[in-house]
């Protein structure tokens, strides 16, 4: 199943400054390591900020937040910055329950995650 419904670049004046990736469906063990591998070629490929968009998925799993947190451990590494978009009520419950939602910038939508990281 392939749970990557898109992958962009955002361009401002200053060049490339975030690559989006849309997911959608399951974020479990079966799914993770599609968006895991999706992810590393991006953090490999061009030192941009990411934002994963999560608004069309209806479940994740500990293996998916565990996708999720390493993105995040590499993108601090090299001073760069992870915002994730989901106004999903389930998903959102997980990263509450977790503690995940204290370390993890999430927003509304695209417009919200784009102003994040202008900022």
């Amino acid at each position: 199943m392939n749970i990557i419904k898109s992958s962009k670049e955002l361009i401002n004046e200053s060049g490339c400054f975030a690559h989006v990736v849309e997911v959608q469906g399951e974020l479990d063990n079966s799914t993770s390591p599609e968006l895991k591998g999706t992810i590393d070629g991006i953090l490999a490929g061009c030192h941009t900020n990411l934002i994963v968009d999560l608004n069309s998925v209806r479940f994740i799993d500990s293996t998916g937040l565990g996708v999720l947190i390493g993105a995040l451990k590499k993108i601090r590494e090299s001073d760069r910055r992870l915002v994730l978009v989901c106004n999903v009520t389930q998903i959102l419950s997980v990263f509450s329950i977790t503690g995940l939602s204290k370390i993890l910038t999430i927003c509304k939508n695209l417009e919200e995650a784009e102003d994040a990281l202008q900022k």
